[in-house]
């Protein structure tokens, strides 16, 4: 099938559909029919089903990549409908026409208010104060309107004219002015020196430089625009430092296409970045995977480098994964997002490895009120090995009790003995503690129950006492081993769907392959050091086991290779402007980015 409106893309559209499934073919063929129903009706009835949802699915994507293009107002806006809302924005803000059209449809006032905010935003871009905008502080009024485009200095000054009482307006004009380069517009704002008023103009390079340095020269600055939040804050934040918190026009550069780069298809799931300005989730017709772009050279540095009060124009994200990843408090503490409970992809699978490494990071992490409150289950484990145990009290909620207690260290043989007793719903994982810690005499003491989970660790120990043990006792009580089989991989005795939390600490603990050849341990692509990079991306971390087409499959250990050899053998290969090899989005599965779990965007 041959669509027009995806020129140049791979146009075979397939639906999304589960890695686990099979062909369309082989499930007919097994297919068990309701009663009253033959096979071959059954059968032909869900093909009809399946066509008619690759019909919808086909008509949603013309539609989507109509509406960004500006060619065509989607058949339906509803503000339940996110996707749909993004990229109507997205072809608001790049085509004046096409926000005229828009804006002139029938019911355009009862649109949702996102709509109406970037059909101001286009209009004040292209040089006209929209006349019914209201006030400032009502939801019509857009947060950011220099980008894709930059009013005149004309335009600023009728929108300070409309607003002559608004403070927040006098940011946002500063803002453009930083972007433009208009530092005497700038000059005249009377406005507070804010931080992300600086960061735009240093992204602005020479246009902005004036204004960058009239800022940063100032004794005390502010925090003054919330880029999160969009909002400009009545109560600024004195003593702000330049800490990559600013969404600027580079930023809003970096697209993220909503066509699968492998399938053709549309992406079952996009990412939400955590700065998203212009409100249109950065989506377009080509793009990557933010994950898959390349770190750049100011980014790398910073990783082996003290960070300097201000930072430069980077992307952090890499900065605060390692941060995490280490168990830096100092490091990690300034640089993550203020964007609670949602972290950025790969940032909870991180933090958890640093609480396990590190038990200065872990007691600060259990003081946090503002953070992940599974953590509170890594932190106990960490405190376990270290042969503490005060915080197995006995109203602790269940879901805070630790399972992965065995790596990088084991407790003391009598620490895990007083533990059994205090808490016996946690036997299962105390054994396991045991078979990897050698611990016999308080195995047998244990008695457990035999499980596949133990099992894999008694094959794994250089003991083969505990495998005989568990096969003796399975024949002893007619245990089925076969009846765990459809458990999900890397699991714990008891493990819930959090277990993709651990993906970082499985790889590099052996528990995904590691130590096993080519294929992990639970079926899935064995983890690799990719020493051979050309680039360095945030993928390269580790924190998707599965998910992303063009997910790199690779461990924690392929960025440190690649920083310690990066001046010797990489040389100038390391630019800010490279983009990768990846194209499109892979859509999204597995531990690292299910649904937002281990958070989306920037």
């Amino acid at each position: 099938m041959h669509l027009p409106f995806t020129k140049g893309i791979s146009h075979h559209i397939i639906l999304p559909r589960s890695k686990k499934m099979a062909t369309a073919e082989s499930e007919l063929a097994h297919l068990v029919p309701p009663p009253g129903y033959t096979a071959e009706y059954y059968a032909a009835s869900l093909e009809r089903g399946r066509i008619r949802q690759s019909k919808r699915a086909e008509e949603s994507l013309r539609q989507h990549l109509a509406a960004i293009r500006g060619e065509e107002v989607p058949s339906s806006i509803d503000e339940r409908d996110l996707r749909t809302l993004r990229c109507l924005v997205r072809g608001i803000r790049c085509h004046d026409d096409f926000a005229i059209k828009v804006a002139r449809q029938d019911g355009a006032a009862s649109f949702p208010a996102i709509i109406k905010r970037a059909i101001n935003a286009r209009a004040i871009m292209s040089n006209r104060v929209p006349p019914d905008m209201g006030k400032e502080e009502e939801e019509e009024v857009p947060y950011c309107f220099w980008h894709p485009d930059i009013p005149t200095e004309e335009t600023l000054r009728e929108l300070l004219a409309r607003y002559p009482g608004s403070a927040a307006m006098r940011y946002k004009v500063g803002r453009a002015c930083a972007a433009a380069g208009f530092t005497a517009l700038f000059r005249e704002l009377d406005i507070l020196p804010d931080v992300a008023i600086a960061e735009e103009a240093l992204d602005a390079a020479d246009k902005g430089r004036e204004i960058y340095e009239f800022i940063v020269a100032q004794p005390v600055r502010y925090a003054v625009m919330d880029d999160y939040n969009l909002v400009v804050r009545r109560d600024p934040v004195a003593g702000a430092c330049l800490n990559g918190d600013t969404c600027v026009r580079s930023t809003l550069e970096k697209r993220q296409s909503i066509i699968d780069s492998v399938y053709g298809h549309e992406v079952s799931v996009l990412d939400r970045p955590l700065l998203d300005i212009t409100e249109d989730w950065r989506v377009d017709v080509e793009g990557m995977r933010f994950e898959a772009r390349t770190v750049d050279s100011k980014a790398l540095e910073l990783l082996y480098k003290p960070l300097p009060r201000d930072l430069p124009t980077v992307d952090k994200d890499i900065l605060i994964l390692t941060a995490a990843w280490s168990g830096n408090v100092d490091r990690y503490a300034r640089l993550r997002r203020p964007t609670w409970p949602r972290m950025i992809d790969g940032e909870v699978q991180c933090v958890v490895r640093g609480i396990y490494h590190d038990t200065f990071f872990a007691k600060w992490v259990s003081e946090e009120k503002d953070m992940y409150p599974r953590f509170a289950r890594c932190c106990n484990a960490r405190f376990l090995m270290n042969d503490d145990i005060s915080w197995a009290t006995e109203d602790l909620k269940v879901e805070y009790l630790p399972q992965l207690i065995w790596y990088p260290h084991v407790a003391s043989e009598e620490t895990l003995r007083a533990l059994a007793r205090l808490k016996p719903s946690m036997v299962p994982w105390i054994a396991r503690a045991c078979i990897v810690a050698d611990y016999q005499r308080l195995f047998e003491e244990l008695d457990p129950v035999p499980d596949n989970d133990l099992r894999g660790e008694a094959d794994r120990s250089g003991n083969d006492y505990y495998h005989a043990w568990l096969m003796r006792k399975a024949e002893r009580i007619g245990f089925d081993w076969n009846a765990q089989l459809d458990r999900t991989g890397y699991s714990f005795p008891g493990g819930d769907d959090k277990d993709w939390m651990y993906t970082v600490l499985f790889q590099e603990s052996g528990m995904c392959g590691i130590r096993e050849g080519q294929m992990g341990r639970f079926g899935l692509p064995r983890p690799f050091y990719d020493a051979d990079a050309d680039v360095l991306t945030v993928d390269h971390v580790g924190f998707m086991m599965e998910g992303a087409a063009d997910c790199i499959y690779s461990t924690m250990n392929s960025v440190l290779m690649y920083v310690t050899r990066a001046n010797r053998a990489q040389g100038t290969r390391v630019t800010a402007d490279h983009e990768g090899s990846h194209g499109g989005h892979g859509g999204r599965g597995g531990p690292g980015g299910r649904g937002g779990r281990g958070g989306r965007g920037r």
